[in-house]
């Protein structure tokens, strides 16, 4: 009997852990699914050769 129930207990660690991890995983794919990540964006560069700063729509 005793044996069962720690045979339960680490099946019930085992799919708490692999819960946890998909909760991460979908956390993360959520993230990376955001539209503005995927938008050009105003950023401000440095011309090398004159020094002059410029804002340029690009990718980040």
């Amino acid at each position: 009997m005793l044996c069962q129930k720690s045979k339960v207990l680490v099946i019930i660690q085992k799919l708490t852990l692999m819960k946890t991890s998909a909760d991460s995983l979908k956390k993360s794919a959520d993230a990376l699914n955001d539209s503005s990540l995927l938008g050009k964006k105003k950023i401000k560069k440095k011309d090398e050769k004159t020094g002059e700063e410029i804002e340029v729509e690009d990718y980040d």
